[in-house]
Formats: structure tokens, sequence, C-alpha cells
């Protein structure tokens, strides 16, 4: 019951604007260091001294937005990634609506996870994976946090930083897919072993895990897109040149998102 209330809860905000985007959610992440300048600026013209407290003043707020960013890390992940994991056992789905950046829960396809030594496994299951996908989610927010870290210490080549978002997006495609058939296989192996016609239940699993496994891509997709924003608005503000550098990425194919 109390799980319902907070779904309901959840559609709710969702409905409202509440939660926003993962974007949104990300989004002020690093804005505080990006306000500063227009003050290092306008310092430019003064002595050694001011410049230099300006650009202490930058660092002091990047390390205010690394805090920042492990509180947005809990925030996404108990408000949008957990109830995905919600959704499979109640044979719903996340819907994401790139438009509007928004997100909604959905279940067109009920199903039973109660009753049977079949449903027992698959919950069994779905929280193995709801382990492993948490375990990416704090790497990919790891790597954003040392990425933070090195611009603080004066580590400028940030191009590295970006291509290494860009692979670990592809490892979490791969990975992320291979424990949907994992676990597939292991029903299928599972269901095998127990008495009873339990195929239809099997195949409306299966189902569902396609479903979601492609729900949960998308997120993560998004999320890395939302972590390199916020990522190259601290990069601009701290980083020579950074403009001209990150123009050439584009002319490379890649930061199409970023405007």
């Amino acid at each position: 019951m109390r799980s319902t209330l907070f779904i309901i809860i959840l559609l709710i905000g969702i409905s409202h604007g509440f939660l926003g985007s993962i974007d949104q959610v990300l989004r002020q992440v690093g804005n505080s260091a990006h306000s500063t300048t227009n003050q290092i600026g306008q310092a430019l013209g003064h002595s050694w001294n001011n410049i230099t407290a300006h650009m202490e003043n930058v660092i002091g707020k990047l390390v205010n937005s690394i805090n920042e960013l492990r509180v947005a890390a809990e925030v996404l992940w108990e408000r949008l990634f957990s109830p995905a994991f919600e959704m499979m056992l109640k044979g719903g789905q996340v819907i994401v609506n790139e438009q509007l950046n928004t997100m909604r829960y959905v279940i067109n396809n009920p199903i039973t996870t109660r009753g049977n030594l079949l449903s027992e496994k698959y919950i069994q299951l779905i929280a193995r994976l709801k382990s492993n996908v948490h375990n990416l989610y704090e790497n990919l927010f790891s790597m954003q946090r040392e990425s933070l870290l090195a611009l603080e210490k004066g580590d400028y080549h940030f191009e590295e930083r970006i291509h290494a978002f860009y692979g670990k997006i592809q490892i979490i495609r791969k990975q992320i897919h291979e424990w949907s058939e994992e676990i597939k296989n292991e029903l299928t192996t599972y269901e095998y072993s127990i008495q009873g016609d339990w195929l239809n239940t099997l195949n409306q699993y299966k189902q569902n895990i396609d479903v979601s496994v492609k729900t949960l891509v998308k997120m993560f997709e998004q999320l890395t897109e939302s972590l390199i924003k916020n990522f190259l608005k601290v990069v601009l503000t701290i980083v020579p040149n950074a403009s001209n550098r990150i123009e050439k990425m584009k002319e490379q194919g890649l930061l199409s998102f970023f405007p």
C-alpha cells in the first residue's frame, strides 16, 4: 500500500511538472560557478589580486557544485530510476516524452507477481538487476564528480572526459542488455524445473523485461547528456579557449545536444 501511494504521488507530481526532467534536476549543479563569469571579466581591469580572488571564488563554488551533485544523484534515483523497477514488477513501464522532457508511469498489462514459484524467481531476478543497474548509475555520477575535481585541480583536458562519458554510455547499453538476456534465460531454465504450465506467464515476464530495458537505456542516455551539459557549463567558466575546443568536438559529430 505504501509503495502504491508513492507511485500515485509521483504521478501527480509529474503531471503538474513538480519533478521535471532529468536535465531540470541537474540544471542547477554548476550554475553557481557559471554565474561568476561576468564578475571575472570585470575584474580583468583591476589588480591581479582581485582576479585571483574571483578565481578562488569560482573554485569554491565548484566544490559546492560537487556536493550538490551527490544530492541530485540521490533524488534522481529515488524519484525516477527506482520506481522504474517497481513498474517492472507491476507490468508497467516508464514513458519518456523527449519533447516535453517529462516521464510518466503506465500499467497497460498488469502482471501477477505473487503466489507462484515463477513470480518469486522473477522478483528475485529484478531485484538483482536493480542492484546492478544502481552500481552503473553510481559509477556514472562518480565520473562526473571526478571530472569536476579534475577541473578544480587545474586539469583542463576536458575532451578526454567527454570521450569517457561517450564510452561509458556504450558500456551501459551493452551491460543492461546482457543482464536482461541473462534474466530471461534464467527464467526459462527455472520454468522448466517447476511443475505447471507457466509459458504464458514466462512470455509476459520476458516481454515486460524487453520494454523496460529499452526505457532504462533511454533514461541513462538522457542522464549522460545532462551530466555532460552540466560539466561543460563549468568548463566554459574555468577553461581558457573552451568554446573553440567545444566547437571542434561538435565538428567531429559530438555534443549535438549542447547549444
